[in-house]
């Protein structure tokens, strides 16, 4: 499936990308190394918190446009909200926050990552989530726009 045919969700969730518990343990199962499970891409332009969350904890919620592909399947589904588990979802916060400027006006971060499961006799549910970044860092959409444009001519003295 390309991103022309895609499916709109709710909100963008790993479970919402066709992956369920279950589907999660086995992709974990035979392997001791973090695999890949579903690619994300944002653009994103605020957070809140949810009313409820995984064990009464509140989930972090983004708002923006989110596409999220279920890498072993290929589907492709979009959403204006996503949240991620409450162990990644912290970074991609704090990343949103460390370049927002915070002065009022409309702001967004583009962002791109894969979620990898990997098995964790630790965890409950028996397997954890890391994300790796897809680009270098979080990105300020002006300066990824004057970086393709001439300087400004020099000002008159």
């Amino acid at each position: 499936m390309n991103s022309k045919n895609f499916h709109y969700k709710t909100k963008i969730t790993i479970k919402n990308c066709g992956l369920t518990k279950e589907d999660i343990q086995a992709i974990v199962a035979d392997t001791e190394a973090p695999v890949a499970i579903c690619r994300v891409l944002g653009k994103i332009t605020g957070h809140t918190l949810s009313r409820a969350g995984i064990d009464d904890e509140k989930a972090i919620v983004f708002l923006g446009q989110f596409e999220g592909t279920n890498i072993s399947s290929g589907e492709v589904y979009r959403s204006d909200k996503m949240i991620l588990p409450n162990l990644v979802s912290g970074s991609v916060k704090e990343a949103f926050d460390n370049v927002n400027p915070n002065d009022g006006s409309p702001f967004q971060m583009m962002t791109a990552f894969d979620i990898y499961a990997e098995a964790s006799a630790s965890a409950a549910v028996g397997y954890s989530f890391s994300i790796v970044p897809l680009v270098k860092e979080a990105s300020d959409p002006f300066e990824e726009l004057k970086s393709g444009i001439p300087e400004l001519p020099a000002l008159p003295a």
